[in-house]
């Protein structure tokens, strides 16, 4: 999914997501995604590194879980399971790019939207 970086190639990958054409639909969604750009300091880092970083790791599988998620949830029981490295749990000198995507995926796509869809009320 590395090539998908306009919002034209977004919604064709969306269009292609939706399991409705299918049947049964989607029922399970894994987001595995992993990309390290830039190894070294944040204060020699550059912004294309931290796109690219938060584009694969974290707004990757945002869109994907997005596009999927209101079918799962008209059906029931379906599930969404989010693959973090272990630097979504831990400090590395040198990866902390790669350290904040993952805990971005851990915490807001795992346990908020967790939460969320439990509780759509307290959202």
């Amino acid at each position: 999914m590395e090539g998908l970086t306009t919002l034209d190639e977004w919604r064709k990958c969306n269009n292609c997501c939706l399991g409705s054409e299918k049947p049964g639909g989607i029922n399970i969604l894994v987001n595995n995604t992993a990309t390290n750009p830039y190894y070294g300091l944040i204060v020699d880092s550059e912004d294309w590194a931290w796109g690219k970083a938060f584009g694969v790791n974290l707004m990757g599988p945002y869109r994907l879980s997005r596009a999927v998620a209101k079918e799962m949830g008209e059906s029931g029981g379906d599930l969404i399971v989010n693959v973090a490295s272990f630097s979504g749990l831990s400090v590395t000198l040198l990866q902390r790019m790669h350290l904040v995507a993952k805990v971005g995926l851990v915490i807001m796509l795992t346990k908020g939207w967790h939460e969320n869809w439990e509780n759509p009320a307290s959202a």
